[in-house]
């Protein structure tokens, strides 16, 4: 049984080299994770809420690096008082530079910041492969 096949010419992508599949396998330098938390300095909220939107963009930009984010909340539940991320970037600078960028800390909501290299034990359940089960 024929099908109809059909294609067309030329070609709609451009043609890939050796080279440059070559340089498109080349290893990625290492990554490091690091755990960033922002806490707001007292009587912040007008000013959070007013740079809401451009935080969100700041965050939208640099989400394929982020692992996790969220609030951090008062006792309520509700009032935010700062930020916590756990981000995934090249070098402490690129760690210092995603903080501070944000218009969250330009616009000093943020008054405490602290980064520290983090390496994760467990995730969702489930020891990391890098973690040593300590009795």
């Amino acid at each position: 049984m024929w099908r109809n096949l059909s294609f067309s010419w030329p070609p709609t992508q451009a043609a890939t080299f050796p080279e440059q599949k070559l340089q498109s396998m080349q290893p990625s330098p290492p990554r490091i994770q690091y755990a960033i938390y922002c806490l707001d300095g007292p009587n912040r909220q007008e000013l959070r809420a007013r740079n809401l939107k451009s935080h969100k963009c700041h965050i939208e930009h640099w989400a394929p690096h982020i692992i996790m984010s969220g609030p951090l909340l008062a006792a309520d539940g509700k009032s935010r008082e700062g930020q916590l991320y756990v981000i995934e970037v090249e070098s402490a600078d690129e760690a210092r530079r995603f903080v501070h960028d944000d218009p969250f800390t330009i616009a000093k909501i943020f008054t405490q910041i602290s980064i520290q290299r983090f390496s994760p034990r467990i995730h969702m359940g489930r020891r990391t492969k890098d973690a040593q089960l300590i009795v």
